[in-house]
């Protein structure tokens, strides 16, 4: 089984102006997906707008969605990473109407933006991985593998000096060496087009397995093109499994960018790069210039 946690439940479970547990106001929501709805919110206490994540009844109820909303708060609250989007307070004991409070991104995400713009040059591709290697290195040292790197959990932000920023959210398929149970079953999570070969055997997850569909999603930024394509999930997910590595075009052979894809592409995890440092220090420290 290959498939993501979804919710077809997008009723809004709070309204508009509606005060959270005494702290937060509502404002809107801006948005839904797999596990339930995100709210625009003003916590009254510092004054300043965050981001509110809420289950779904419906998953609410089934306790391996429960359980991965609740990991998902705890991993991060962990991580510092300036890469990663924060959690700034965990509410997932509730019994009823689970949520989380994030810090508030003002932007898009990078699927957005690729699919508004079409490839990107290589300098903005660089300083994509650069910073979404930050943000892996630290998960990966703490023995959590995201499980689902792609360009539509990558947002972009505006920072002070106005070059831009980029926080990896939804840590909700994460798989951690502390907490087995989650991975106890035959159930194989991801997005079929970025995974890897081994995530699609249902393998245990290891860190190369990100690295690989980072690759994946920086080939497409790069080129405009996903390498693997089909006319269903099981055309792409057996484009990852049974065709070759997929040739990187001229443009990009002797680039410092396609010399690391050249080795996160590989099909064979033992023959990639082997840790998000080693990729992160091969891209090297990518020019101080607006991504996009």
């Amino acid at each position: 089984r290959i498939f993501t946690l979804s919710s077809h439940d997008t009723t809004s479970q709070v309204t508009e102006n509606q005060l959270l547990d005494g702290r937060y106001r509502i404002v809107a929501r801006i948005g839904y997906g797999g596990m339930g709805s995100v709210y625009q919110a003003t916590d009254e206490q510092s004054g300043g707008d965050v981001a509110i994540k809420m289950l779904s009844p419906t998953l609410n109820r089934d306790w391996f969605s429960r359980a991965h909303f609740e990991q998902e708060a705890r991993i991060g609250m962990e991580l510092t990473s300036s890469s990663t989007a924060r959690v700034l307070d965990d509410q997932t004991q509730r019994a009823e109407s689970p949520y989380f409070v994030m810090e508030y991104l003002d932007g898009q995400t990078v699927d957005y933006l690729f699919r508004s713009q079409g490839a990107l040059p290589i300098s903005a591709v660089e300083r994509i991985a650069e910073q979404v290697l930050e943000s892996l290195a630290e998960a990966h040292d703490k023995g959590i593998v995201h499980r689902d790197v792609k360009p539509g959990n990558w947002m972009m932000v505006a920072n002070q000096d106005g070059v831009g920023a980029l926080k990896v959210i939804d840590f909700g398929l994460a798989h951690r060496d502390d907490n087995p149970i989650l991975c106890d079953d035959d159930s194989v999570l991801g997005t079929p087009a970025y995974m890897s070969p081994e995530q699609i055997q249902g393998l245990p997850p290891t860190p190369c397995a990100d690295l690989y569909s980072l690759g994946i999603s920086l080939f497409e930024l790069a080129t405009g093109d996903a390498p693997y394509a089909g006319d269903s999930l099981v055309d792409v997910a057996g484009g990852h499994l049974a065709l070759a590595p997929v040739e990187l075009p001229r443009r990009l052979r002797r680039t410092r960018l396609g010399k690391v894809l050249k080795r996160a592409l590989q099909k064979d995890p033992a023959k990639r790069i082997q840790s998000a440092h080693s990729m992160r220090r091969d891209i090297g420290k990518p020019e101080h210039s607006p991504i996009l």
